[in-house]
């Protein structure tokens, strides 16, 4: 395939496949790796958002030339709902290509209400039966903090209650509890989130920032965690990624905690008992 592609390494445990279509992004988190990857300036980055050159014609020959039966999560480099999509509204095309070809997708955004936007077309995977989910990256409590680490994405209220109108419409709602900057302002998102969110990734902190890592006790962390999102019903869905699982001890993961669900890494069609022999 040309521009859908299997991530690698860490990033492989969010989606089995992933597409990206904006170079760049006006969020200017700065814990993002990507600008280094591209070797650009993290103002440069920020301020010169640009759409790949000819996306939709190399993602609908894609579409065309592959059949697609898992999961691509939009995005990894960049942000689907950055502030450049309210002029670009490229998200939307892509989504419009996706669902024409049945394709089951991921979103992940720190864009909050700009989602709200292509709420219809999110509507039209659910009554086509299609599988969607609809995530955010959710980090900080304090609104200082926020300012500072992710200046041009939205506030968590924000996040959250477009997460909330997502799962009203019997959505799947999803949020990435990664980085943790700060240990407490991660806990107090998941008792916020309780009832809007239906699956967590609870993550640590890339390298960008390693003193931030080596302080934090892991372990206490993800104690914590597990048993505030262990007593919930009905259940959510909680999976552990590897480096987090790593950087504890003395911590038992369920199998499912240690797996990534199989809808996501094997797509939708899946027979059940397939599904169980990866478990």
């Amino acid at each position: 395939m040309n521009v859908i592609y299997e991530p690698k390494g860490k990033a492989r445990e969010y989606s089995p496949l992933a597409l990206n279509y904006y170079q760049g992004c006006n969020h200017g988190c700065l814990y993002c790796y990507v600008p280094d990857i591209q070797h650009r300036t993290r103002d440069d980055y920020q301020a010169d958002v640009r759409v790949r050159p000819g996306i939709l014609n190399k993602l609908r020959a894609d579409l065309q030339n592959n059949q697609v039966c898992d999961q691509v999560l939009l995005s990894f480099a960049g942000d689907p709902y950055c502030q450049a999509n309210e002029e670009h509204k490229i998200t939307r095309q892509v989504l419009s290509l996706l669902l024409a070809f049945r394709v089951p997708t991921a979103i992940l955004t720190k864009g909050g209400h700009r989602l709200l936007a292509d709420l219809d077309i999110l509507q039209k995977f659910k009554d086509e039966g299609i599988p969607i989910k609809v995530g955010a990256t959710l980090a900080f409590t304090d609104e200082a903090d926020r300012e500072k680490w992710e200046p041009g994405a939205t506030e968590l209220p924000d996040r959250l209650d477009a997460l909330a109108q997502v799962k009203e419409l019997g959505i799947r709602t999803w949020a990435s509890l990664e980085p943790v900057v700060d240990p407490e302002q991660s806990l107090e998102i998941i008792q916020l989130s309780l009832g809007v969110v239906d699956e967590y990734k609870l993550g640590k902190l890339n390298n960008v920032h390693p003193e931030i890592q080596k302080a934090i006790d892991w372990t206490a962390y993800t104690r914590k965690a597990l048993d505030i999102l262990h007593c919930q019903r009905p259940p959510v869905g909680i999976y552990v990624k590897k480096d987090l699982r790593e950087a504890t001890r003395g911590i038992e993961y369920s199998q499912d905690e240690r797996t990534m669900d199989a809808s996501a890494l094997r797509g939708a069609g899946v027979a059940k008992q397939e599904q169980e022999s990866l478990l």
